[in-house]
């Protein structure tokens, strides 16, 4: 708390002095990040980072401090938001415009950071054969390392899923099988997906994050019991092999969300009670960057991430 303290009145005392360091995407807070959190329970955690980092100029210093931010809480896996698909499949190349220019910035400031590909769809759009070949020749340009951008792997993101969907279930099997060793993750419903079809696609991807948000609910007790109860059945029908990643929520308040309902500390409370069920748990994220305000930073290190002291 107070190392939380000190941030915040020297955040204020350089506010008051009309200092400030804006730049299109976020605001870049004007302390200096922390150091990188070290030893830790939990350090291979997931963040969306906003589209415009990717697609708009940003000064390497800018990038750097976002960088060593992400590593003083935890955060392993850059998820680059490349944003929509196209109608017909395609994605606009001005939507990775500056992309290169953020990986090589991340990788000389935090080599073990890994950026993944966030792409995403509607349910109509990834229900279309006729355009998977186009949108899984795009993820592997995505990573390619000599003709692409060399990124570590791709996030999947079609929308609403609200029931078992078989051909979304083969393009993801497509997909992992020409991404090779690239790493394949996707966001599941915390509902409406059955057990059989959370294990069918548990062999298909190498991650599953459950996006563990929007749930209209109005109390935080039932909210932790709805979430916590999700992993658990998540946990018990997947793949040993997949890694389990419930997301947690991190933005502004919108007619599905309340965040004095759903963030970072019902969320992890809701996942301790999972794993204290027997959850197999990898790691959490965070939706998302762009809205995830100073507090909810430090809350994330204490009730999330805990670095040991």
């Amino acid at each position: 708390m107070l190392r939380k303290s000190l941030f915040l009145l020297t955040a204020t005392i350089i506010l008051v002095l009309g200092v400030s360091s804006v730049s299109y995407g976020k605001p870049m807070p004007d302390d200096p990040p922390p150091p990188p959190v070290g030893d830790a329970m939990y350090t291979e955690n997931v963040i969306y980072l906003p589209h415009g980092y990717f697609c708009t100029v940003k000064t390497d210093e800018y990038i750097a401090s976002e960088v060593q931010w992400l590593a003083a809480l935890g955060f392993r896996y850059q998820f680059c938001n490349i944003t929509a698909f196209n109608s017909d499949g395609t994605m606009d190349p001005a939507n990775t415009e500056t992309l290169a220019d953020w990986i090589r910035v991340s990788r000389e400031t935090d080599p073990a950071q890994l950026l993944i590909g966030y792409v995403s769809g509607t349910k109509d759009l990834v229900n279309d054969i006729t355009k998977h070949q186009i949108m899984i020749d795009y993820c592997v340009y995505l990573c390619d390392e000599v003709d692409g951008f060399g990124m570590d792997g791709i996030n999947i993101d079609y929308e609403p899923l609200p029931y078992d969907d078989p051909i979304y279930l083969q393009f993801m099997h497509d997909l992992k099988t020409a991404l090779g060793s690239k790493r394949l993750t996707v966001c599941t419903p915390l509902l409406n997906w059955s057990d059989s079809f959370i294990n069918q696609v548990s062999y298909a991807v190498d991650e599953m994050d459950i996006m563990c948000y929007d749930t209209l609910l109005s109390s935080q007790q039932d909210y932790i019991d709805l979430m916590s109860s999700e992993v658990v059945r998540y946990s018990a029908n997947m793949n040993p092999n997949c890694d389990l990643v419930p997301l947690q929520a991190a933005y502004k308040k919108s007619r599905w969300h309340d965040p004095a309902i759903e963030n970072v500390i019902t969320g992890s409370t809701a996942i301790d009670e999972a794993v204290g069920q027997g959850a197999d748990v990898a790691a959490s994220g965070v939706w998302w960057w762009y809205e995830m305000s100073i507090d909810e930073r430090y809350d994330w290190l204490e009730y999330w991430v805990r670095p040991v002291e």
